[in-house]
Parts: structure tokens; sequence; C-alpha cells
């Protein structure tokens, strides 16, 4: 099948198909039974709940979340369109010129809120302009479901991913922001039919130390043996600064006797410090994807005040490619999600098309089909007046901003970020 006949075809789906959806299982990259790591929560937790998988009530554990797919989809977008593969309005702050080199630009592929972020609503154009008051852009402010053109045109992966147009005046004081535009691409990996494991500890010092303690100075790291080499103390109120007797293993020397491991804060019931979490094992892994085209068509695309259903179906027809583009990409090529869990498909992904009465249709399309039709789908737009900003927006941090930035360098400079966990 050619691509102007995908084309065709997608758009009737967009039309009256209630979702696309893929559905796939993944193994371990060890192999069925190897232990896998999901991510923890507050207190260290597995994010456990029991489905209902084909009949059965299951214990399950979140892979890996809604949020965190949406933002893989969203970097998978952002480097195809780097590499020139796609071309997608992306809208830019660039940090490096202002000496924040580390930092770089960020980009609305990039932050939780998309172009909604404090971070855009805190930048300035290069003539000095604060980003959401310049009128050449800040049309994109007052998009509605009746009304999206402006964010189509300048950040269509908000009505994809979901945006919400919070207050710049505070808790409770909506305004004029105040349009919510709801996911419409979700994706999540569960881990299904799952048994906890337990994590094991232990170093072992070739060494062979004796000494179980020494002087120590947190703020500047350094240590001594003998009380007697000790420099004099100054006269400080810093904790940090002051000269302290501490095990070997406060400055990462010593053994530790095989064990499980715990966690460092203890629980307050029976002050015993709870093992922490070993990962599990699993039946499979199950990742869902769903592309409400239903939501997509709650979107409108007027000019100049005047509703076309054509431009409706052609915009909308672009944001479900880009979508079928994003997961596609995604889970071609996404499988290590973190640290001892890493995923492979037990087969190919295959798409297809949910039906309003809920017949499926095989949906047969690859990461190098959606660049073509994401790109007709694109011209189709443009055709009827809608044509969006492929070459992005490039703004500057406000100088509050980067006094903020500064600042909290500063105050974060002799913070203790240890990393005691796994």
């Amino acid at each position: 099948m050619g691509i102007a006949e995908m084309y065709s075809d997608l758009k009737k789906n967009v039309e009256s198909a209630t979702a696309f959806r893929l559905r796939r299982k993944l193994q371990p990259a060890g192999g069925i039974g190897d232990k896998v790591f999901p991510p923890t929560y507050s207190e260290g937790k597995y994010a456990l709940e029991t489905r209902i998988i084909d009949g059965e009530r299951l214990p399950c554990v979140i892979l890996d979340s809604v949020q965190s797919q949406a933002n893989r989809m969203e970097l998978a977008l952002l480097n195809a369109h780097r590499q020139g593969k796609i071309h997608i309005p992306v809208v830019s702050v660039n940090f490096s010129e202002a000496g924040f080199s580390d930092i770089g630009s960020i980009t609305t592929l990039e932050t939780p809120h998309r172009i909604a972020d404090a971070i855009f609503r805190d930048s300035i154009t290069e003539k000095g302009i604060p980003f959401p008051k310049d009128e050449e852009k800040n049309g994109w402010k007052f998009a509605t479901h009746s009304d999206a053109t402006a964010l189509f045109e300048l950040c269509p992966t908000g009505l994809l991913f979901g945006i919400w147009f919070n207050p710049t005046g505070g808790p409770g004081n909506r305004g004029t922001f105040g349009t919510r535009f709801q996911r419409a691409i979700v994706s999540e990996i569960i881990g299904v039919d799952i048994e906890q494991g337990v994590t094991t500890g232990g170093q072992s010092n070739p060494l062979g130390l004796a000494v179980k303690e020494v002087y120590y100075r947190k703020k500047s790291g350094e240590w001594w043996v003998d009380e007697k080499d000790c420099p004099e103390e100054t006269n400080t109120k810093k904790e940090d600064e002051k000269i302290k007797k501490v095990k070997i293993s406060e400055i990462n020397h010593g053994s530790v006797t095989p064990d499980y491991a715990y966690a460092s804060v203890k629980n307050s019931k029976n002050n015993e410090a709870p093992r922490v979490k070993g990962g599990v094992t699993l039946k499979y892994a199950l990742q869902t994807v769903v592309i409400s085209l239903a939501a997509l068509r709650r979107l409108s695309f007027p000019e100049n005040g005047n509703l076309s259903s054509d431009r409706d179906i052609a915009a909308r027809t672009v944001l479900a490619v880009m979508g079928l583009c994003a997961a596609t990409l995604s889970s071609e090529r996404e499988g290590d999600l973190r640290s001892r869990c890493i995923l492979v498909p037990e087969d190919a992904p295959h798409w297809e098309t949910v039906g309003q009465n809920g017949e499926c249709m095989p949906l047969e399309i690859t990461s190098d089909d959606t660049y073509s039709l994401l790109q007709l789908a694109v011209d189709k737009a443009k055709s009827l007046g809608l044509s969006w900003r492929s070459e992005g927006v490039s703004l500057l941090p406000s100088l509050n901003l980067l006094k903020l930035v500064s600042k909290s360098r500063e105050s974060t400079e002799s913070v203790d970020t240890d990393d005691k966990g796994e």
C-alpha cells in the first residue's frame, strides 16, 4: 500500500473510528524468569495492584507509568526532529548563551507542562519581549477546544500529550488560563503475574582495614586517622564544617557484612529498617498504547472564526499520525527503562484500529511509514491554511529566571547528594 493510500485510510479512521491501539508482550532482556526492577515511589514503594487480565485476577506492578511513557515518546519525536527525519514545531529556551552550557536548550518536548511550563512563561524573545505577552505569538494562550488553531501551529504536541494552561496569578485564580486539553495518547507498561524479590548487599575491602573510625570534616571531605593530625578547629557554628569522629564507612572505606539490603529510614511502628524492595519476576510485561480519535474529534480549527470540517479533519489527522510516529519510534527503540529493567518484545508491534462497534482491524505501519505520512498530512493541512511553525521559536531566559537558577546552585553547593539507593 502506498503512502497516499495509507493516508486516505487513516483520515477515514480519524473521522469515524474510536482509537488506534497497540498491545504487545515483552520479556526481560535476561530471559524469561529474570528479575526486573520497577520504579519506586514515595517511601521506596512499588506501584502494586491487582488487574483482571483474560478473566483472571493477577498481581501486577507498573514498570513504566503513563507520564514516563509520554516523556519517552516526546523525546523520540525530538530526536527524529533533530535528525531531520520529521519537522515539527519546537519552542526552546537557550541557557547556553547565559553561561549555563550544562543546561543548554530546553524545549517544549522536555518540560513537564510543555508550552504552558513556567520556564516558557518566564522567558523572553530576542527582542526582549516576555514570551506570553508577545503579540506575534501569544494566540496559543487562549486556545480552546473550539479553536485550537494557534496551539496547533506553535505546539501541536501539547494537543497530543495533554496540556493545562494553569494561571499565573496563583492557585485558585484561573483567570483566562483555564483550558485543559486531555491526553489523546496514553501508553503504559505493566508487569503481569508477579512475585516480589529481595535485595542483598555486601562489600569486601581488599585492604583488610581494621581501623573502625577516623576524623572527618564533611564540607571539605578531608579526613585524618589520628586526632593529633587534625588541623586546629575554627570557631564555626556550621555542623558540616566541624571535625567529627565517624565510622570509616562515612568516607567509603571498610567492609559490609553480606546481608539483606535495608532502608536507611527505620519503620516508625517497630523501629526496624524495612528491607529494600528487591525487584520482581513476572510472567510477562504488557505494553498498551491507545490514541484516542474521539478525543481528537473534540478539537476544532476554524479560520478567522469560520468552522471548516475539512480543516478539522486535516489537523486531527496530523495529530493522529504524529501520535503513531511517537509511539512507533519509542516502542521500536526504547527497551532500556532503567537500571536492571531492560525489556524486549516477544514479537513485532502490531497496531490495530478500534471501531465504534468494538471491531478491530489491523493497521500495518512502520516508523519509516510514519515519517512520510506525517509530512503528507502536514502538507494537506497547509493547503487548507493550517501552517505550523516547523522552524520553531527560540527564546532566552529572563533575568529573574537566570537569577533563580544561579541562586539555587549556590544554595545546593554544600548539600550532601550521595545516592545510597539502587
